[in-house]
């Protein structure tokens, strides 16, 4: 039987969860589609696992298994809309939210109810601009990191007392996190090694035995599912090859934002430390409450060691594979989360015991809305969604028409069209038109020739043979004339493709629509049709 009076002080704070997770979330219902490019890709992937084609086998893309089981979940919910992502992402804040409960519990923090403390979860995961539109893996990876400072804040950072369960659980986020993008698990990494140094230190031998196999076969429990399902189908040396060797070699840059890499140990080291020092300093007020929250812990005697070298072990594994983009950050807000607890239990009650009824009624309706109205404060994609029932973005600027447009082109004459992106991440378009892709390399991942000769060489193939019904061109850096003739927008296209390409696509294929791109000026979209 259900305990309401356990139930009733969740409710408010569960609805403020569900708000901001459909205010901010690219996915949410309310809005007509999530308009990441990575996202959309991601999703492509997961509605081609539900038609047998096999990711790193069939089809190619850079993220984890995990990530595409995931998004073939959220396909199976529904597979022409993010709704099934959406839902996903409900449960995953919730469970969030009883994390973040659990830590407000376990380190008994007196200061206001644990029921609102526990927002902070979802506050830190949803309210950062690192969030950007949803979907990202560091987005399902938050709460694996968030597990491992729960266990250490509720142990004091006293491995010893850490139990064998937690151990083959801890074993078993590092695996969701591995498997969904191994630069995730820097956090994890660092810690066992921690643990590791630790236990011979004390010449604990039992311990380290016992850490070392359960965690083990936590993160085996994970991997043999993963490598059991690429073995039944054939595809392990596709997901060692793609995964594995091609990520880690080939998205390393020697430019990158303005900084130029030398070959050099030092160069290099010099150009991961700034670009983690630019991306820190875009949330230089949360890495603030991050260090004085540790200043006020060690002035009130608690452990903080541990949790500072994961901190530093989730940047390192970040700078794998140089690039550091805007959204890896969303990864340590878990530790804005713990930050944001602990400073709230070290803080002078914030409602006394004697407040009066309607004085706490003010401070919840404060702090919720306090709450519902960061998002709009600190992440500006949320401007950019177009509001189901009208034409245009919430800023005015954005009206998400090459989507829809190309696809009522793309279904006159053909009953199921084929599509292919030549020079860009997948844009929504085989969403948009409910197409499954039919080649290896459905849209141009971010590497030149020289990092991924096989791509290119694919995709050239895929021209030269007509392989799709349609080619989709995004024009950079230049807004679309409306005088331009067909012959004019397939030279000006033409240039923006790579030169390997160029003359079959050329030769193959025609221009029969375009588009401007509301969301990312100045560009605009090319569409192509095969000649017969």
């Amino acid at each position: 039987m259900l305990n309401l009076k356990r139930i009733k002080p969740l409710v408010i704070p569960l609805m403020i969860c569900l708000i901001l997770v459909t205010v901010v979330s690219g996915a949410s219902p309310i809005y007509k589609t999530n308009q990441w490019n990575d996202t959309n890709a991601m999703l492509t992937m997961g509605r081609s696992l539900l038609q047998g084609t096999i990711p790193m086998k069939d089809i190619v893309d850079q993220r984890g298994p995990i990530m595409y089981f995931i998004y073939a979940f959220a396909a199976l919910i529904k597979s022409n809309s993010f709704l099934g992502l959406y839902i996903i992402e409900l449960i995953n804040v919730f469970i969030i939210y009883a994390l973040s409960f659990k830590l407000v519990k376990a380190v008994n923090v007196e200061t206001m109810s644990p029921y609102w403390v526990s927002l902070v979860g979802p506050v830190a995961l949803l309210t950062t601009s690192a969030f950007s539109q949803g979907g990202s893996p560091e987005e399902f990876g938050f709460a694996s990191v968030l597990y491992l400072l729960v266990v250490l804040g509720t142990a004091r950072e006293n491995v010893t007392h850490i139990r064998p369960g937690t151990y083959y659980l801890l074993g078993l986020n590092m695996s969701l996190l591995f498997w969904s993008k191994y630069t995730l698990a820097g956090s994890y990494v660092f810690f066992f090694l921690t643990v590791g140094i630790l236990l011979l230190w004390k010449l604990d031998f039992k311990q380290l035995f016992k850490v070392i196999i359960f965690s083990l076969l936590g993160f085996l429990t994970i991997t043999a599912l993963v490598l059991s399902f690429y073995i039944a189908v054939h595809g392990l040396n596709g997901l060692i090859d793609y995964y594995f060797v091609q990520n880690l070699t080939g998205y390393t840059t020697p430019v990158y934002n303005g900084l130029v890499q030398q070959n050099n140990i030092i160069s290099k080291s010099m150009f991961i430390a700034i670009q983690i020092a630019r991306m820190l300093w875009s949330h230089w007020i949360i890495l603030l409450i991050i260090l004085t929250s540790w200043f006020i812990s060690i002035k009130n005697s608690r452990p903080i060691i541990i949790e500072m070298v994961t901190f530093i072990g989730s940047l390192v594994f970040i700078t794998i594979g140089a690039a550091i983009m805007h959204y890896y950050a969303l990864i340590i807000m878990s530790y804005f989360a713990v930050a944001l607890i602990f400073l709230i239990k070290y803080l002078p009650y914030v409602v006394d015991k004697n407040t009066t009824q309607q004085s706490m009624f003010t401070f919840k309706f404060l702090t919720a809305f306090c709450i519902l109205l960061m998002p709009f404060i600190n992440n500006s994609n949320i401007l950019n969604y177009v509001v189901r029932g009208t034409t245009t973005s919430i800023n005015g600027e954005n009206q998400w028409k090459a989507q829809r447009k190309f696809a009522k082109r793309m279904h006159k004459g053909y009953d199921k069209p084929t599509l292919l992106q030549v020079n860009s991440l997948d844009g929504g378009f085989y969403l948009a038109a409910d197409i499954i892709p039919t080649t290896k390399y459905f849209h141009r991942l971010n590497m030149n020739y020289d990092q991924f000769p096989k791509m290119y060489d694919d995709l050239q193939e895929s021209l030269a043979t007509k392989k799709t019904d349609f080619v989709v061109v995004r024009v950079k850096n230049n807004n679309l004339d409306e005088s331009d003739s067909n012959a004019m927008l397939k030279r000006k296209a033409l240039r923006q493709v790579d030169e390997h390409l160029r003359p079959d696509l050329s030769q193959n294929y025609k221009v029969v629509d375009k588009e401007q791109d509301t969301f990312n000026k100045p560009m605009y979209y090319v569409l192509f049709e095969k000649v017969d």
